[in-house]
Protein backbone atom coordinates (compact mmCIF):
# COMPACT_ATOMS: atom_id res chain seq x y z
CA UNK A 1 0.00 0.00 0.00
CA UNK A 2 2.96 2.19 0.80
CA UNK A 3 5.34 1.52 -1.81
CA UNK A 4 5.42 4.73 -3.73
CA UNK A 5 5.97 6.54 -0.16
CA UNK A 6 8.56 4.13 1.04
CA UNK A 7 10.30 4.86 -2.09
CA UNK A 8 10.00 8.67 -1.77
CA UNK A 9 10.96 8.50 2.08
CA UNK A 10 14.02 6.22 0.75
CA UNK A 11 15.33 7.97 -2.12
CA UNK A 12 14.73 11.50 0.02
CA UNK A 13 16.79 9.71 3.13
CA UNK A 14 19.46 8.45 0.60
CA UNK A 15 20.21 12.08 -0.29
CA UNK A 16 19.92 13.53 2.96
CA UNK A 17 22.25 10.67 4.58
CA UNK A 18 19.97 9.87 7.31
CA UNK A 19 18.47 6.60 8.31
CA UNK A 20 15.13 5.94 6.68
CA UNK A 21 13.45 4.93 10.02
CA UNK A 22 14.70 7.96 11.64
CA UNK A 23 14.02 10.36 8.83
CA UNK A 24 10.24 8.95 9.35
CA UNK A 25 10.08 9.49 12.84
CA UNK A 26 11.49 12.85 12.73
CA UNK A 27 8.40 13.50 10.20
CA UNK A 28 6.00 11.96 11.86
CA UNK A 29 7.00 14.17 15.13
CA UNK A 30 7.13 17.00 12.66
CA UNK A 31 3.32 16.38 11.40
CA UNK A 32 2.58 16.41 14.99
CA UNK A 33 3.86 19.21 16.40
CA UNK A 34 2.34 20.97 13.58
CA UNK A 35 -0.99 19.68 13.95
CA UNK A 36 -0.80 20.23 17.77
CA UNK A 37 0.53 23.41 17.06
CA UNK A 38 -2.67 24.27 14.83
CA UNK A 39 -5.07 23.22 17.67
CA UNK A 40 -3.41 24.96 20.50
CA UNK A 41 -3.31 28.36 18.12
CA UNK A 42 -6.89 28.21 16.72
CA UNK A 43 -7.99 27.55 20.85
CA UNK A 44 -5.74 30.46 22.14
CA UNK A 45 -7.06 32.81 18.84
CA UNK A 46 -10.40 30.92 18.16
CA UNK A 47 -13.37 31.22 19.98
CA UNK A 48 -15.58 28.04 20.95
CA UNK A 49 -18.24 28.31 18.58
CA UNK A 50 -20.24 25.67 18.25
CA UNK A 51 -19.82 25.75 14.38
CA UNK A 52 -15.77 25.90 15.10
CA UNK A 53 -16.05 22.92 17.57
CA UNK A 54 -18.31 20.55 15.15
CA UNK A 55 -16.23 21.68 12.25
CA UNK A 56 -12.68 20.22 13.85
CA UNK A 57 -14.64 16.93 15.60
CA UNK A 58 -15.96 15.85 12.18
CA UNK A 59 -12.84 16.59 10.26
CA UNK A 60 -10.92 14.68 13.02
CA UNK A 61 -13.24 11.84 12.92
CA UNK A 62 -13.13 11.92 9.65
CA UNK A 63 -9.78 11.84 8.94
CA UNK A 64 -9.07 9.44 11.44
CA UNK A 65 -11.86 7.14 10.31
CA UNK A 66 -9.72 6.94 6.59
CA UNK A 67 -6.39 6.19 8.93
CA UNK A 68 -8.20 3.32 10.83
CA UNK A 69 -10.26 2.11 8.00
CA UNK A 70 -6.72 1.74 5.51
CA UNK A 71 -4.63 0.40 8.85
CA UNK A 72 -3.67 -3.22 6.94
CA UNK A 73 -4.42 -4.88 10.66
CA UNK A 74 -6.58 -7.47 11.53
CA UNK A 75 -7.23 -6.04 14.98
CA UNK A 76 -9.33 -3.29 13.86
CA UNK A 77 -11.03 -4.29 11.05
CA UNK A 78 -14.48 -3.72 12.17
CA UNK A 79 -16.22 -1.08 11.47
CA UNK A 80 -17.16 -0.41 15.11
CA UNK A 81 -13.59 -0.41 16.31
CA UNK A 82 -12.65 2.22 13.36
CA UNK A 83 -15.58 4.27 14.40
CA UNK A 84 -15.00 4.16 18.29
CA UNK A 85 -11.28 4.39 17.82
CA UNK A 86 -12.05 8.15 15.44
CA UNK A 87 -14.68 9.03 17.95
CA UNK A 88 -11.97 8.90 20.63
CA UNK A 89 -9.40 10.81 18.40
CA UNK A 90 -11.57 13.47 17.78
CA UNK A 91 -12.50 13.58 21.32
CA UNK A 92 -9.48 14.57 22.10
CA UNK A 93 -8.71 16.64 19.13
CA UNK A 94 -11.92 19.00 20.01
CA UNK A 95 -11.16 18.35 24.02
CA UNK A 96 -8.06 20.01 23.35
CA UNK A 97 -8.91 22.61 21.83
CA UNK A 98 -12.59 24.03 23.85
CA UNK A 99 -10.19 23.42 26.79
CA UNK A 100 -7.81 25.56 26.41
CA UNK A 101 -9.97 28.34 25.04
CA UNK A 102 -11.50 28.25 28.37
CA UNK A 103 -8.50 28.24 30.32
CA UNK A 104 -5.93 30.60 27.72
CA UNK A 105 -6.80 33.72 29.47
CA UNK A 106 -6.61 32.55 33.33
CA UNK A 107 -3.19 30.71 32.50
CA UNK A 108 -1.24 32.07 29.85
CA UNK A 109 1.43 33.20 32.25
CA UNK A 110 1.51 29.45 34.71
CA UNK A 111 4.73 27.89 33.53
CA UNK A 112 3.56 24.81 34.41
CA UNK A 113 0.14 25.33 31.78
CA UNK A 114 2.71 26.45 29.31
CA UNK A 115 4.96 23.05 29.97
CA UNK A 116 2.31 21.09 29.81
CA UNK A 117 1.49 22.85 26.28
CA UNK A 118 4.48 22.22 24.95
CA UNK A 119 4.45 18.65 25.32
CA UNK A 120 1.08 17.81 23.60
CA UNK A 121 3.32 17.05 20.52
CA UNK A 122 5.15 14.56 22.51
CA UNK A 123 1.99 13.08 23.85
CA UNK A 124 0.65 12.98 20.17
CA UNK A 125 3.68 11.61 18.78
CA UNK A 126 3.89 8.73 21.80
CA UNK A 127 0.17 8.08 21.49
CA UNK A 128 0.49 7.76 17.19
CA UNK A 129 3.56 5.10 18.21
CA UNK A 130 1.89 2.83 20.94
CA UNK A 131 -1.12 2.97 18.45
CA UNK A 132 0.35 1.43 15.77
CA UNK A 133 2.16 -0.95 17.46
CA UNK A 134 -1.31 -1.91 19.96
CA UNK A 135 -3.33 -2.64 16.53
CA UNK A 136 -0.67 -3.91 14.51
CA UNK A 137 -0.94 -1.09 11.75
CA UNK A 138 3.04 -0.87 10.38
CA UNK A 139 5.94 1.21 11.62
CA UNK A 140 5.02 4.55 10.49
CA UNK A 141 1.86 3.95 8.90
CA UNK A 142 0.43 7.11 10.18
CA UNK A 143 3.00 8.95 8.23
CA UNK A 144 3.43 6.84 5.16
CA UNK A 145 -0.25 6.06 4.21
CA UNK A 146 -1.33 9.72 4.33
CA UNK A 147 1.97 10.34 2.10
CA UNK A 148 0.79 7.66 -0.64
CA UNK A 149 -2.58 9.25 -0.43
CA UNK A 150 -0.55 12.76 -0.90
CA UNK A 151 1.87 11.73 -3.65
CA UNK A 152 -0.84 10.01 -5.73
CA UNK A 153 -2.93 13.25 -5.79
CA UNK A 154 -2.61 15.93 -7.96
CA UNK A 155 0.02 17.22 -5.88
CA UNK A 156 2.58 14.18 -6.31
CA UNK A 157 3.99 15.97 -9.25
CA UNK A 158 4.66 19.52 -7.43
CA UNK A 159 5.74 17.74 -4.29
CA UNK A 160 8.07 15.60 -6.95
CA UNK A 161 9.12 18.54 -8.63
CA UNK A 162 9.78 20.40 -5.62
CA UNK A 163 12.03 17.46 -3.94
CA UNK A 164 14.17 17.40 -7.09
CA UNK A 165 14.34 21.08 -7.30
CA UNK A 166 15.94 21.30 -4.17
CA UNK A 167 18.06 18.95 -4.25
CA UNK A 168 19.39 20.80 -7.35
CA UNK A 169 19.37 23.95 -5.47
CA UNK A 170 21.82 22.56 -3.02
CA UNK A 171 23.91 20.66 -4.94
CA UNK A 172 24.79 23.83 -6.85
CA UNK A 173 26.00 25.08 -3.40
CA UNK A 174 27.87 21.96 -2.71
CA UNK A 175 26.11 21.15 0.29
Amino acid sequence: MTSEASEFIGKLSNKIGVNENILLNVIQFAVCTTISGMIIIGGIFGKNSLFLISSLFLTSLLLSFILFKNCPSKKINNLLIQILLSVICAILATGLFYGIGLTWNDNYQNRLYLGLLLLVPVFSYIIIKVTENIFDCGENFFVLFPLEILLRSPLGPLIKLAYKSLFKITESFNL
